[in-house]
Parts: C-alpha cells; sequence; structure tokens
C-alpha cells in the first residue's frame, strides 16, 4: 500500500505554503504526485442568497465585488504556488511517467463544495489548510467537504511549518474503537509503516475504555509495532490533553476520527474533533 498523489487544496490564504510543504513532505517520501488545487469562485454563485427583491443593481454589485474577490485569492493562490515550487526545484508532470516527486497546477471554477468533492475523490490523500480562527465558516465548510463527500482521508496541515517531520517521527495514534478510527488507521497505515514510533490512546467514555489489544496485534500483522500509553478520558477538555500528549511524545503525526460522537454526545463531552481541527500545531491525519 502506498500513496500516489497528493491533493493539495490551496486557497489564497496564509496557510497555503505550510499546506504544501505537508502534501510534499508525503509526496517525497512516497515518490508521489502533488496535485495543487485552487477552487475559484463563481460570482454567479452568490445571486440565490440575495432574495427575490434584490435590484439589478444590488446584484451586479454583489457579483463585481465577488468576481474581485475571487481575482485576488487565485492570484495570490499561483503566486505563493509558483514561488513555493521554485524554492523547492520541484518537476513539473501532468502523466505518470514521471518519477520521484512532481507537482502539477489546476484551477477550477465553480461551486467549492462541489469542485473538492469530484477532484477529492481521484486521489489518495487530501492536504488542507488548518481553518484559522477567525475562519468565516468557508474553510470549515470545504474540510467537512472533503471529510464527508469524498471517500478519502485528510490530512490537516498547521498554520506553521511543523518542528517534526510528518513521515519517519514518531506517531500517535487516538483509538476509540469506531469506524471513524478505523478507516483513519487504515488510510494511514503508509504512515504508520513508516513511522520510528507508533503510540496508541484509547478513549474512556464514561469508565468505559476503547480495547486496544486487538489494534495492536493488527497493525502487528502489517509490521507495524504499537505501545498504549494511559486511556484518556473523554471531557470537555479531551482535545487539549490529546494534543498536550502528542506534544510530550514528540508526535509528527495524529491519526484520529472525525466526528465519532453523536450530537448528543458531543454536547456532553464536547468535540474532540473540533479542538483538534481549530488548535493542532502539527498534521492530522483525519477519517470519516
Amino acid at each position: 500500500m502506498t500513496l500516489k498523489i497528493v491533493l493539495a487544496v490551496v486557497g489564497g490564504r496564509d496557510s497555503d505554503t505550510a499546506t504544501l510543504d505537508v502534501a510534499l513532505n508525503v509526496a517525497r517520501r512516497f515518490n508521489a504526485h502533488i496535485e495543487a488545487l485552487h477552487i475559484k469562485g463563481d460570482p454567479r454563485d452568490a445571486i440565490p442568497f440575495l432574495g427575490e427583491g434584490a435590484s439589478g443593481v444590488l446584484i451586479e454589485q454583489i457579483m463585481t465585488a465577488a468576481e474581485r474577490d475571487a481575482g485576488t485569492r487565485s492570484s495570490k493562490a499561483k503566486t505563493v504556488f509558483d514561488a513555493w515550487r521554485e524554492s523547492k526545484a520541484l518537476p513539473i508532470a501532468t502523466r505518470p511517467e514521471a518519477s520521484g516527486a512532481t507537482v502539477e497546477w489546476r484551477e477550477e471554477i465553480g461551486a467549492e463544495e462541489e469542485c473538492m468533492a469530484r477532484r477529492g475523490r481521484v486521489c489518495d490523500i487530501i492536504a488542507l489548510g488548518r481553518p484559522p480562527a477567525d475562519d468565516s465558516g468557508a474553510s470549515t465548510v470545504l474540510f467537512e467537504t472533503a471529510l464527508f463527500d469524498t471517500g478519502r482521508p485528510v490530512i490537516v496541515a498547521p498554520p506553521a511549518n511543523a518542528a517534526v517531520p510528518v513521515v519517519d517521527s514518531p506517531a500517535l495514534i487516538f483509538w476509540t474503537g469506531s469506524a471513524e478510527a478505523a478507516r483513519a488507521i487504515g488510510a494511514a497505515l503508509p504512515f504508520l509503516s513508516a513511522s520510528s514510533r507508533v503510540l496508541i490512546i484509547a478513549s474512556n467514555v464514561a469508565g468505559k475504555v476503547a480495547e486496544t489489544a486487538p489494534l495492536v496485534e493488527y497493525l502487528a500483522w502489517h509490521g507495524v509495532r504499537s505501545q498504549p500509553l494511559d486511556p484518556l478520558v473523554v471531557s470537555p477538555s479531551a482535545g487539549s490533553e490529546l494534543l498536550a500528549a502528542a506534544k510530550r511524545e514528540g508526535a509528527g503525526l495524529l491519526i484520529m476520527g472525525a466526528y465519532t460522537q453523536s450530537r448528543l454526545r458531543q454536547l456532553i463531552y464536547g468535540s474532540v474533533t473540533k479542538h483538534v481541527l481549530t488548535s493542532a500545531e502539527l498534521p492530522v491525519i483525519m477519517a470519516h
């Protein structure tokens, strides 16, 4: 099992370089191809949200502003990509005959969710920047589209370069025993096989601890030696405690299922996914 296509989503944001760096870390380790995708919003998509009473002048103004904003973000994204590619001396490739890490630029115009779903289904893993704290919600929507509508794992890049390499460094698994966590681990097997050390933290929900012995055995059959750590009590502070454990163990990668709890449990215990998604300072592989 290996990775050959990494879809790196660049949105004309400050986190684009970090996202591309994480994608490159993966591509170089697995001799994979990076498809840098920028989705340029179609101004016409803003029209349905204006209401039937909107005047023609207002519609034109809204479309002009939307087109200007989309053009600015598109220009910034391409400028950042070109500078990044040149600094890394990465060859451009559009066909799979090339060897080693390669890259190509792809720009699509349309609704972000539709483009994300369509392109995300034909890659091995999707690299996305961590949604910023002041995000309007667009980045979170894009992340959830990648997570729920592509059937592919997502690797969330921190806003700055991680101090520890993504691949070959220690990896930490947050194990809840859920289908989502199982999918994340299955998608992360190439990373786990390359990790210098694999650690497992089981969830403890109201005294019920996720069993780790079957997971340790499963990983061993794939040639991955792993070590369970003390379980994590799922509480409103569980997300911060999980990230603290990752930092303490020197992990370069966190692997977990996303949104594994019911809405009611999220209200009671808090959402580990949400905290990790907005606060992680290391790359995180998530699956649903």
